[in-house]
């Protein structure tokens, strides 16, 4: 299966990565429109639609994207991982290093 997963460092604790998240990230109407269940279990958020389904991890200083996607995610990869790259950058949280992996 192919897979979208980032592994995030940045300068803010779980606390704020969450706030961030909620007020910068999920209410874009572009990352909003690739999720139809959104669902916070602690620091966990589970996100599933037609595209894709996984999760955000937060904890201190590191943000964790695991997503799969599905057939019809794979035909518009290009496009989630787009908006997934350009509204992270939303989060106001400085990098200090990413890495990504994607398998294919």
């Amino acid at each position: 299966m192919a897979r979208i997963q980032r592994n995030i460092e940045t300068e803010k604790n779980a606390e704020e990565m969450r706030s961030a998240i909620e007020s910068s990230f999920l209410n874009r109407k572009e990352i909003r429109s690739l999720f139809t269940v959104v669902e916070w279990r602690g620091n966990r958020l589970r996100v599933e639609s037609r595209f894709v389904s996984g999760e955000l991890v937060v904890d201190d200083q590191r943000l964790e994207i695991d997503l799969e996607l599905s057939l019809m995610g794979r035909l518009i990869r290009k496009k989630i991982d787009s908006a997934i790259n350009d509204n992270l950058k939303l989060l106001n949280a400085p990098v200090k290093q990413a890495e990504e992996s994607e398998e294919k």
